[in-house]
């Protein structure tokens, strides 16, 4: 999401390097996460709040996702995953505005 562009606005990061800067935060974000909730359990359900079948079955595809822009950041000039991160920024942000109107006008009601 947001962290890229932020690493090359307000850093002036290389694209190259504000991705691999990106993962890493994201890496330790998801330790942090990890590690304060491993403990707690589900409110609904007799069980752990982490639900480890859950991330056994997405983790392939993420780790393959990660791969594969790995081997695309080294080989697309910057200019091209330039352009592409705007293209993806610009759709999420329309994404989130249009539901965020949505749900502005349920509540309004």
């Amino acid at each position: 999401g947001i962290l890229v562009p932020l690493f090359m606005l307000a850093l002036e990061f290389k694209p190259k390097h504000a991705i691999a800067l990106s993962n890493f935060t994201i890496l330790g974000g998801s330790i942090a996460n990890t590690l304060a909730n491993l403990r707690r359990k589900h409110p609904h359900r007799d069980g752990p709040l982490i639900d480890w079948d859950l991330i056994l079955a997405m983790e392939p595809l993420t780790i393959f996702g990660a791969v594969f822009g790995s081997l695309l950041s080294k080989i697309l000039p910057n200019f091209v995953l330039t352009t592409m991160l705007v293209i993806i920024l610009a759709l999420i942000g329309q994404r989130t505005l249009t539901k965020g109107w949505s749900m502005f006008r349920e509540e309004s009601r």
